[in-house]
């Protein structure tokens, strides 16, 4: 694993890809907001891409751009505008292909959003009874790419919290 040490960094970096870069469209999402925040992860520097948007239908969305060795989005979704039991995997599995649909035209990533968001909604329908955080591989033989609803909690009385995360790799 190459080592390097960034300028503005004390700490090395273990990471093979750079520092993560803005995946929204502005011209989708014009008041999205991007930052990058370094973790130490075990004396290695971790960079993170953090985007945050509001969609019109007052949806809040956290897109998390991590990883080195593989690369992941996290799209954790703040929404109010659906009820359920949390233990409801099948209603959640739904709203989460809903979610994700709502915001792929505006997000450009090398992630083939498309077709991990087409999986989710396969195992969906063909799976009676889904696992939160159940990995779905969509890859090729290669490099693997993988879709997950990876949580699901309620967030106050009216608002729920669902992650989708995307990974691809090792690269």
């Amino acid at each position: 694993m190459q080592t390097a040490v960034r300028a503005q960094d004390s700490k090395p970096t273990a990471c093979v890809r750079s520092i993560p870069q803005p995946i929204v469209r502005k011209s989708v999402f014009p008041d999205a907001n991007f930052t990058i925040q370094n973790i130490d992860y075990v004396g290695v520097v971790v960079p993170l891409g953090l985007e945050t948007l509001e969609l019109s239908n007052g949806d809040k969305v956290i897109i998390t751009n991590s990883g080195c060795e593989n690369f992941a989005l996290s799209f954790q979704f703040e929404t109010s505008r659906f009820t359920g039991k949390v233990q409801d995997t099948k209603y959640w599995l739904a709203r989460s292909v809903e979610l994700m649909r709502l915001i792929e035209l505006g997000v450009d990533t090398p992630v083939d959003l498309q077709q991990g968001i087409n999986m989710l909604e396969k195992y969906l329908n063909t799976v009676a009874n889904p696992v939160i955080g159940h990995e779905i591989d969509y890859g090729d033989q290669e490099i693997r790419s993988i879709v997950q609803l990876a949580d699901v909690r309620q967030l106050g009385n009216q608002s729920f919290g669902l992650k989708v995360i995307f990974s691809v790799g090792p690269l």
